[in-house]
């Protein structure tokens, strides 16, 4: 009888799994790591390959047909068509020939049951995947409308445009604009090549955003693909170029892209004097630097001796928070709350400079200065890097809980005499910020000079909360000093193994230490898709997952989260780990939660025979 129990539990869980499979846009890969591998990322046969991207939320419904019988419809096969025709209150579904297409604003606005359409007349795939022949090219768009959806098309900074108020930013939202949707677009060879600069309710997604011109003293440098030149044949200040700008809209979702060689950074929030960006949505974005931009910090040429091995890129950050929403308590209405969730982001360096950008230490994620607060980051593998996420001087009301970052810190430009760590952390908290809670997460496999927690002296920071968190094989933990910090600030019930034990506040003796990492986790490793738009790989991190016996599994602090005002919100606990199993218990430690084969020997009771993999519930 047990028997069959469990067979039946065994099958009903494969039911589920697989039902949950079908009802979520996950894309499973079985190809096994192969460019990206290192030493951290080995492949391994028992390796539980997850597509983070399975809990992104797609908004676009079905793209309507280019039936001619449709009086909506119009066949756009040319330039001057199509600048007579996309702004007419008579049609409402663009279908574009293949071929080239100058920039303009579009003004006219559909409804939410009836958008505007912009789409190709045929729609023969993915338009990063296309020959040039195949391709529909808009060298720019400022949209001033509500409700269009554009699809399937691609924005290049092409010579084809006699209007130049679109200013290089290849598209625009902009004024009173609202619910615009990219999706399955291309954007490459531009400045800033998507810029949301205001309206409400946008959402990019399924999309390729790639190498826009480099720029440096007041030149533009051709991308490292391209080998074009600027169109309009100016020159362009000193300063970034961004994939995309956050600038003043709010509830923008930015979902399921593929964002790499930006020569800024991958996606900047700085309103220069507008309102800030209100309730953001980043999620399920692989966000990424190639050895392309790989440069030798000591060399000042515009070029940088792009040496694909060079300590210094011709890029920023992943993702820039410089001003988000500025409060001084939790936010009222979750609706508000800026979040960056299951993204995958790798490969950034030091700034190089005089090659692209004005500077960075090579973070992946970093909420900038003040007023980049009320920012959740939750779920996201973060590798091969610089640094990881730095949360700037006085930035208050942060989440930081169940998130991978592993092998940081191997490529920094150390000082010339050989000495110093070159200020390379995973995680670091600047000066007098206040309610920041980190737990759950996973630090782990520091390159040789990786600091792993790196707190600037004098912080004077208040309301941290610090627990349940794993530093496995990451060394040192950088510079704490106690006198600096006020009573509330807590460090307690983390695991450190191999890794140096550092505690403060009022949980001291909760953390658990232990040096042998071999009795504490198996060589199964977390697997993950990269470059999953335009050529899916998987790459593994080996030895991230606990086994049953390890000392860590449940000595974490079951209250975790439950200190009031502290964070983005007032959550107790994390239900699922980084892959999306639910958790044993809210006492668990780091990412991920301990896998039991199904109905094993260590199993405790039935139950825990049918452990699903569940996607995590977004808003």
């Amino acid at each position: 009888m047990r028997s069959q129990r469990l067979l039946f539990a065994r099958l009903l869980g494969l039911i589920v799994l697989f039902g949950a499979i079908s009802t979520s846009v996950t894309v499973w890969h079985t190809k096994m790591a192969a460019a990206l591998v290192i030493s951290a990322y080995l492949p391994h046969p028992e390796a539980i390959l997850q597509d983070t991207s399975v809990h992104v939320h797609y908004e676009a419904g079905l793209l309507p047909p280019c039936d001619v019988s449709n009086p909506e419809v119009v066949i756009i096969a040319d330039d001057s068509q199509w600048r007579k025709e996309v702004n007419s209150a008579q049609k409402r579904i663009f279908c574009l020939e293949p071929g080239a297409y100058g920039s303009l604003t579009l003004t006219e606005s559909g409804t939410s049951n009836n958008p505007r359409v912009i789409r190709p007349s045929r729609l023969l795939g993915s338009p990063w995947m296309l020959t040039s022949a195949d391709q529909v090219v808009i060298q720019g768009l400022t949209i001033k409308a509500k409700h269009w959806l554009i699809d399937s098309v691609v924005f290049r900074d092409l010579p084809v445009a006699n209007d130049s108020s679109n200013g290089h930013h290849l598209v625009q939202m902009i004024d009173n604009s609202a619910y615009i949707t990219l999706n399955n677009i291309l954007a490459e060879q531009g400045i800033d090549l998507v810029t949301f600069r205001g309206g409400t309710h946008h959402i990019l997604q399924n999309s390729v955003l790639r190498e826009p011109y480099r720029a440096h003293k007041g030149a533009i440098v051709p991308s490292t693909f391209g080998g074009r030149t600027d169109s309009q044949g100016q020159l362009l200040e000193p300063g970034d170029s961004n994939c995309i700008r956050l600038i003043a809209a709010k509830y923008v979702k930015i979902l399921n892209n593929e964002i790499y060689n930006c020569a800024g950074d991958g996606i900047q929030s700085n309103p220069p004097n507008g309102d800030p960006p209100v309730g953001f949505l980043i999620e399920g974005n692989e966000i990424y630097v190639t050895p392309d931009l790989y440069a030798d910090c000591d060399n000042l040429n515009p070029n940088a001796s792009l040496t694909r091995s060079g300590y210094c890129a011709c890029a920023e950050n992943a993702i820039d928070i410089k001003i988000a929403t500025p409060a001084k308590s939790q936010l009222s209405s979750l609706e508000d709350l800026n979040t960056i969730r299951n993204n995958i982001v790798y490969g950034f360096r030091r700034t190089h400079s005089t090659c692209g950008g004005t500077g960075s230490h090579g973070e992946m994620i970093i909420l900038h200065h003040s007023g980049a607060d009320n920012v959740l980051i939750e779920n996201n593998t973060l590798f091969d890097s610089a640094r990881g996420i730095m949360i700037g001087n006085e930035v208050d009301f942060v989440t930081v809980r169940n998130n991978l970052l592993t092998d940081i810190g191997d490529y920094w430009k150390l000082p010339q005499d050989g000495t110093g760590l070159g200020n390379t952390y995973y995680l670091m908290l600047g000066l007098a910020s206040t309610s920041v809670e980190v737990y759950n997460n996973t630090f782990h496999n520091s390159k040789n000079v990786a600091l792993t927690w790196y707190i600037v002296q004098g912080a004077k920071s208040r309301d941290i909360d610090v627990r349940n968190n794993l530093f496995l094989n990451v060394g040192s933990m950088g510079t704490i000093s106690n006198s600096t910090f006020h009573h509330t600030v807590e460090m307690g019930y983390n695991g450190f193994f191999n890794a140096e034990t550092r505690t403060f506040g009022l949980q001291d003796s909760t953390n658990t230490a232990d040096a042998d990492t071999s009795a504490s986790f198996v060589t199964g490793s977390y697997c993950f898709t990269v470059k999953k738009h335009t050529s899916p790989d998987t790459v593994c991190v080996a030895n991230t997952l606990p086994q049953v016996n390890s000392p860590l599994i449940n000595k974490g602090d079951p209250a975790v989260g439950s200190r009031k005002n502290i964070g983005v919100d007032n959550q107790v606990g994390v239900a699922t780990d980084l892959r999306g199993h639910s958790r044993s218990s809210f006492s668990e430690i780091g990412a991920f939660t301990f896998i039991l084969p199904v109905c094993s020997p260590e199993a405790e009771g039935e139950e825990n025979c049918s452990r699903l993999f569940l996607p995590l519930i977004t808003r």
